[in-house]
């Protein structure tokens, strides 16, 4: 049985765990930017919410992408938390797995 799931760790030289190199993660900075991008679009948008079926279906397709950073609960490719991200309606997936989806949603929500 192989290890098949980890694209975003580098180059896979065996499938043993010990040779592989922890993420690269973008600066602070970048990673500063990508968190004001995406709460200034959900402002922007309404700050609208995706329905709770909706958002279950996103945690179902992040929870078997190759890209989920589990111990963070964030996106490897945009590195969103997905906490938020999934439940914007505002946001997609970086790889296309899940559109912005603001007709479906349930309208601004106050309060976590």
């Amino acid at each position: 049985m192989g290890i098949t799931s980890y694209t975003i760790w580098g180059p896979k030289d065996s499938e043993d765990p010990e040779n592989l190199k922890a993420p690269q993660l973008p600066s602070l900075w970048e990673q500063a930017k990508s968190v004001t991008k995406a709460t200034v679009t959900h402002i922007m948008s309404g700050m609208e919410e995706v329905t709770p079926e909706e958002r279950q279906r996103r945690m179902d397709i992040c929870g078997g992408c190759e890209y989920l950073l589990k111990e963070e609960n964030r996106c490897g490719k945009c590195l969103c938390f997905l906490g938020a991200k999934q439940r914007w309606a505002s946001q997609s997936c970086p790889m296309g797995y899940w559109e912005s989806n603001t007709e479906g949603s349930v309208g601004p929500v106050d309060g976590p």
